[in-house]
């Protein structure tokens, strides 16, 4: 009778403590339910194969850190499903939940906010074409993921897989810098090397430009000169000539000028005002400076005079 009793006692804390967790855990998942998101995610109407979803909830909720990460998933196939847990365990009746989407290093962020409403069930689709995006701060392998529990061991290889990969796009994308910087002042270089020729070609085409004008120059005022001094010696020519026929008029006898009105006729040349006298008289100086043959030297050595200055101011 007694082992009996002492059997049964023992059965009865056995069983006790094999239901107490069990119903420990169900108190707990029924104090603090989820709100489960489902939907699919695109970009450019393609969906999406690879890459997380990212549930936080930003400042005035009294939380450490202000701004917590509350849940994070998979994409799988184009879907997520994600369930998220009050994190202020109901001191706060709205709380606000932000969505973003990491995807080849980026980070897309949802403009709009979704309300928490545990215990509820909400469709939520995301096409991230137009949505803001920032280089993407993966999380830390061994970082525990907030509101499930922490990160699967298949979530730890693909945040590591994500950082190793953003680490090589950055090493390319700084190896792509440097060859653009290289190529840029390589181009630099040629711009100005370029530069400096068409720079020492144009002085040079001024340069010839500048001496075949001064030749043009020189070539015209050469000839002006030339055509000066022809002129100069027709006009002593033809003076030569008239003096030639006016002394042979004179020593043919020939009248000169006829009388005017009642002056009676004069025979012999024709006397000017100051150069030719009566016969007989003596000529002043006046008369040899009206002499024709006087009058041409002087116009000639004036001619030859004013050429020499206009050539000398030219120069």
């Amino acid at each position: 009778m007694f082992r009996a009793a002492a059997i049964v006692f023992i059965l009865s804390i056995l069983l006790t403590t094999v239901a107490s967790p069990t119903s420990t855990g169900a108190n707990h998942e029924q104090g603090q339910p989820e709100h489960i998101f489902e939907g699919y995610v695109s970009l450019n109407r393609e969906k999406l194969n690879d890459g997380f979803v990212r549930v936080t909830v930003g400042p005035g909720y009294g939380l450490q850190p202000p701004v917590q990460e509350v849940a994070l998933e998979d994409i799988r196939q184009g879907r997520y499903e994600i369930g998220v847990v009050d994190p202020t365990d109901g001191k706060y009746s709205n709380v606000m939940l932000r969505f973003s989407v990491t995807y080849e290093g980026r980070e897309y962020q949802r403009p709009r906010d979704v309300r928490l409403e545990p215990g509820k069930f909400t469709e939520l689709n995301f096409d991230i074409e137009d949505w803001k995006w920032s280089r993407a701060q993966p999380q830390q392998v061994g970082e525990p993921s907030r509101g499930n529990g922490g990160m699967t061991d298949s979530q730890k290889a693909k945040l590591e897989m994500e950082r190793e990969r953003m680490e090589r796009e950055d090493e390319e994308r700084r190896e792509m810098d440097r060859e653009r910087m290289e190529m840029e002042e390589e181009m630099r270089r040629e711009q100005m090397e370029m530069e400096r020729e068409r720079m020492e070609r144009e002085d040079e085409e001024r340069r010839e430009m500048d001496r075949e004008r001064m030749e043009m120059e020189e070539e015209m005022r050469r000839e002006q000169l030339e055509m000066e001094r022809e002129r100069m010696e027709q006009d002593a020519e033809m003076r030569r000539e008239q003096m030639a026929m006016s002394q042979q008029r004179m020593g043919r006898g020939e009248p000169g000028i006829q009388p005017v009105m009642n002056e009676s006729p004069k025979s012999g040349p024709s006397r000017g005002l100051f150069s030719n006298r009566k016969a007989g008289e003596a000529t002043s100086g006046i008369d040899n400076i009206m002499d024709p043959t006087t009058l041409t030297i002087i116009g000639i050595a004036l001619t030859v005079l004013t050429t020499g200055m206009t050539l000398f101011k030219g120069n």
